[in-house]
Order: C-alpha cells, then sequence, then structure tokens
C-alpha cells in the first residue's frame, strides 16, 4: 500500500481544474482571477482546511505519529509520563579581596550569571554568612532551569546578578545533572514499551513481573550476544543492597512457572554490578544544634537518595536506579539542606560515579566529621 500523503490545497485545486477541463467542455477559462478559477480556489481551500484537521486528529490519537501534548495524553493512558527537565548543580565561590569586620549575609535566590551570556543564570539554595574575617565562601547553588545549557563548566559563572557588598564570585566547580525535558522520539519510545506491558515476552512483561515482587526496587534487562549462553541477563537491584540472596531467589522461582517459561528464551538472574560508595565530609554546623541529630540526619537524608525515602526537610526521593549515576553535587545539596548544617567539604565521592547499564550505586559508610 503507498503511503498517504496529504494534499496541499493548490493540489486539490489543480485535480479540480482537471476534472472540469474534460467534464465540462463549455468551461475554458481557468486562468487566476477568473470567475471559475474563484470559485474552485475557495472549494478547494475549505476541502484542504477540512482533510488537514481530520488528518491532524488522526495522527495526534496514535502514539507511532502523536506529539507534543497529544505523546502525553496518550503516555497517561499506559502511565508512562514524559520525563521533565533536570536543573544542573554545582556551587559557586564568594569572595572578598580583604576580610572585613562584619558578617555579610548571602540569601537563598542568589543570581549569579556570566558575564559572556547573561542567560546561564543560577541560584543558590540555602541562606550563607560570610562571616566576619573571612574572605570567602563556597555555597550549593543550582541553574534556574532545567536543560543541558546549565551545564557549565568551571569559570564561566563570574557576574553577580545584584552587588552584595563588595564580593566577586565563581564557580570553582562544574555544574552538572542538568537534563532537558524527554524528546517526543525517546517519549514515544517508552509509550511503545510500556503499551506492551500486557504482551507476554516482551521487556516491558519481564519488568512488571520482576517488580511486582516484594523487595524489588527495579531491574534491567539485556539482550546478550547470539552465542552465549544465556539470551538474556535480568539484572535485579533489590530495595537493600545488594539484592539478597531471598529475592533473588523469588525472581528465579518467578520463571520457572510454566506460564512464564518463553519458548527460546534462556535468562539467567544476576546481580547488577554494584559500586560501593563510601560518604565522607567535614560538616560546620549551628551551635545550637546537636552534632548526634544533624549526623543523623545527613546520613538518613543521602540514604533517601540512594535508596529511596523522604528526607528530614521534606524531599522524596525515587532510590538509584540500575545505570543511573552518583551526582556528587546532588549529594552536596542534600547535605546542605540538612537543619543545621551552616558549612560542609565533601571529600568522598570526590566527582560523579558513572554507572554501566548494568551497573547500580550501593551506599557504603559514613565518615561525618564536625569541625
Amino acid at each position: 500500500m503507498a503511503e498517504y500523503v496529504l494534499e496541499t490545497a493548490d493540489q486539490i485545486i489543480q485535480r479540480m481544474v482537471d476534472y472540469y477541463r474534460t467534464a465540462q467542455s463549455d468551461i475554458t477559462d481557468f486562468n487566476d482571477g477568473s470567475e471559475v478559477m474563484n470559485l474552485l480556489s475557495s472549494v478547494g481551500v475549505s476541502a484542504y482546511e477540512v482533510r488537514y484537521y481530520i488528518d491532524y486528529m488522526l495522527r495526534m490519537g496514535y502514539p507511532h505519529t502523536a506529539e507534543g501534548d497529544y505523546l502525553d495524553m496518550i503516555g497517561v493512558l499506559v502511565k508512562c509520563t514524559r520525563k521533565g527537565s533536570v536543573q544542573a548543580t554545582g556551587s559557586v565561590t564568594y569572595t572578598l579581596s580583604a576580610p572585613v569586620a562584619y558578617n555579610i549575609d548571602i540569601p537563598a535566590g542568589s543570581v549569579v550569571t556570566s558575564g559572556s551570556d547573561i542567560s546561564l543564570g543560577v541560584e543558590t539554595i540555602p541562606d550563607s554568612t560570610l562571616v566576619a574575617g573571612q574572605t570567602s565562601i563556597t555555597i550549593l547553588a543550582e541553574a534556574q532551569s532545567g536543560g543541558t545549557e546549565g551545564n557549565v563548566a568551571i569559570g564561566i559563572l563570574d557576574t553577580l546578578g545584584d552587588p552584595i557588598d563588595a564580593l566577586s564570585v565563581t564557580n570553582t566547580v562544574a555544574f552538572t545533572g542538568g537534563e532537558a525535558t524527554e524528546s517526543d522520539g525517546d517519549y514515544r519510545v517508552r509509550i511503545l514499551e510500556a503499551g506492551k506491558s500486557g504482551t507476554v515476552g516482551s521487556i516491558a512483561w519481564y519488568q512488571i513481573l520482576v517488580e511486582a515482587i516484594t523487595g524489588v526496587h527495579d531491574c534491567a534487562i539485556i539482550n546478550n550476544p547470539f552465542g552465549e549462553a544465556y539470551n538474556m541477563t535480568i539484572y535485579v537491584n533489590g530495595t537493600a543492597k545488594p539484592t539478597t540472596d531471598l529475592i533473588m531467589a523469588d525472581v528465579e522461582a518467578l520463571f520457572l512457572l510454566p506460564a512464564n517459561i518463553i519458548g527460546g528464551v534462556n535468562l539467567i538472574v544476576s546481580l547488577p554490578d554494584y559500586s560501593v560508595q563510601n560518604i565522607s565530609a567535614n560538616i560546620t554546623i549551628d551551635p545550637s544544634y546537636s552534632w548526634s541529630n544533624v549526623s543523623a540526619d545527613i546520613e538518613t537524608n543521602i540514604t533517601a537518595y540512594f535508596n529511596g525515602g523522604t528526607t528530614t526537610y521534606g524531599t522524596v526521593y525515587d532510590g538509584l536506579n540500575i545505570g543511573d549515576d552518583i551526582v556528587q553535587s546532588r549529594i552536596e545539596m542534600i547535605i546542605g539542606n540538612t537543619m543545621g548544617v551552616t558549612d560542609y567539604t565533601l571529600s568522598s565521592p570526590s566527582g560523579n560515579v558513572v554507572m554501566t547499564d548494568n551497573g547500580a550505586g550501593e551506599l557504603g559508610t559514613f565518615t561525618l566529621t564536625e569541625v
């Protein structure tokens, strides 16, 4: 079957002209501006408009061709929502050329931009104070809007949105983690896969079965190259890290059930390649807070980021999935947002920890030192 192509208004008008040239021999003037041409043009444009909207509504009703908000509405039907943009995070350092005898307050939301590109704006996150006698302070910040444009390199940010005393500013670390809103193309692929969730043997079908088991956080399914003993590996990431033997046994038993055995599929259930990340930081706290309480809150909040849960300041994290990187600036943000923390230096991790497709982050030990 030939591919359907929507005719333009000019093509519709030309077809009508061709028809009347042969069907009505007494009509001869089809020049622009003639009475007949004016009539056919008005009919042709109206016919095109009707066909255009019919074609548009048909295309917007199917995931293969829908776009924008229409694709979002289709995604809702299969419980698959578009991934929104993510703001890049990092830190900015405010500096004085010489110490002063008074405190300088730097309120949350203070804007820092680039002198060469004012669109590269970030905002500080916590209320901060440069204490009298000190000449610099580093403050956690995030891009004003989501997107990859917020991932700015070291030294790009150098301009205060509003002057604060005699402070100058720069970013001594790169801002990372910014992501654009999921494109129609990428979102369409996920919608189509989600729509197969009822199709026995599809990747979505395997994922739904595995992730329905209590104690499973998420899983990744990777097809192995031909010639290997198993042509599919299911990596299972538990809510407890590493995934317990009991959970692994439950997943293996699931695929021994006759209803879940798919002809031609030889699969193996495996642990992800866990990357254990220890957390080490020097912490300065408000004297009115208890160190035991603040350090416990920091551990609770970082654990929520790794394993899922709610922080003491109300942010909810789903936990890291297989393939998710451990983002250094996210951990810094969590420490900075913990009540009672006035300053900190994170030494581990010293940067982002990048995961493979079957890698997963596992939280190790905490070494938090009060300074």
